[in-house]
């Protein structure tokens, strides 16, 4: 494998790569040097800006399930989306079964992602306090059980991941990581054998056709990802930045999402659903801070 030259790893190429990863630990997985430069360069929070925060083994946050027959179920998780996701496919899940019951539901993180003592505090706390405001606890296990561990790349798990999709732009989108292990052991070929393969033609990315891609898409983050072969284009030609015009601009200044601003937001709203929905971003950063209770008082408020 040829070497990079002394320097090669710029804030911008680090960038570029960060954005293939939806976690650090994925971004860490998927190009160490990268990420390594990133971390020592003192850049890793600025270029990962756009990524999912997670846990890991010692950290989990609470959520929260509710059903409008005022059932709940309350756990711990150490992703969030994820955990949702499981919820809705794994057919052995509590919640999974009261949904054919009561397909009208709703799912709220209830925490940032606490040390694992306290989250089992925290959760308990929870379940009473759900329980004292009238709600039939779904919850089959105890408080404290810790939920699911990261996944290990065996081969086996690689192979069942893979036989979920159709194609391998499919595969390399909603499981990145597994994509890039099956490459790097040389069994991409073996495990997509059942896919259809979808190619385009050479030169089939004209300027127009990258044009009319990218219209798809509020961010470039979003672009290179959903469209990595027509964003690569764009990039080698010079057109990333002009074809992107109409796209947001994603990237805030340190401190914009004061709790100020975001009160003021929330102010706009009598409902919790069209505030996450309509407002995600400020969203997002009351989630991290801590501030959901305090907005959703507002909220209450303002009804």
């Amino acid at each position: 494998m040829a070497r990079k030259k002394r320097n090669f790893w710029t804030k911008e190429k680090c960038h570029e790569i960060s954005l293939k990863c939806k976690t650090k630990k994925e971004f860490k997985y998927f190009n160490a040097t990268a990420y390594t430069t990133a971390y020592k360069k003192g850049w890793l929070d600025d270029i990962c800006s756009h990524m999912d925060k997670i846990g890991n083994l010692y950290k989990r946050c609470i959520y929260v399930v509710l059903f409008y027959d005022k059932s709940a179920y309350i756990g711990l998780t150490f992703n969030y989306k994820n955990r949702i996701l499981q919820h809705l496919s794994d057919k052995k899940s509590s919640v999974y079964k009261y949904i054919k019951k009561c397909d009208k539901y709703k799912s709220l993180k209830l925490t940032d992602y606490l040390d694992k003592n306290l989250s089992v505090k925290k959760e308990e706390e929870y379940i009473n306090f759900f329980k004292d405001k009238g709600y039939k606890i779904l919850n089959r296990n105890k408080a404290g059980a810790l939920g699911s561990k990261n996944i290990i790349w065996t081969k086996s798990n690689c192979q069942k991941t893979a036989k979920k999709y159709n194609s391998k732009e499919e595969f390399r989108k909603n499981d990145w990581v597994c994509y890039q292990k099956c490459i790097k052991e040389g069994w991409l070929n073996d495990f997509c054998q059942h896919m259809i393969e979808i190619k385009k033609y050479p030169n089939y990315w004209t300027k127009e056709k990258c044009q009319i891609e990218s219209l798809k898409y509020k961010n470039k983050s979003d672009f290179h990802k959903n469209s990595n072969s027509a964003y690569n284009v764009c990039s080698r030609n010079g057109w990333l930045d002009e074809i992107c015009q109409h796209m947001k601009q994603t990237k805030r200044k340190h401190g914009f999402w004061s709790k100020e601003r975001c009160s003021d937001i929330a102010f706009k709203y009598s409902d919790k659903k069209n505030f996450r929905k309509k407002e995600n971003e400020c969203y997002k950063m009351v989630v991290r801070k801590g501030w959901l209770k305090d907005i959703y008082n507002i909220i209450e408020k303002n009804k």
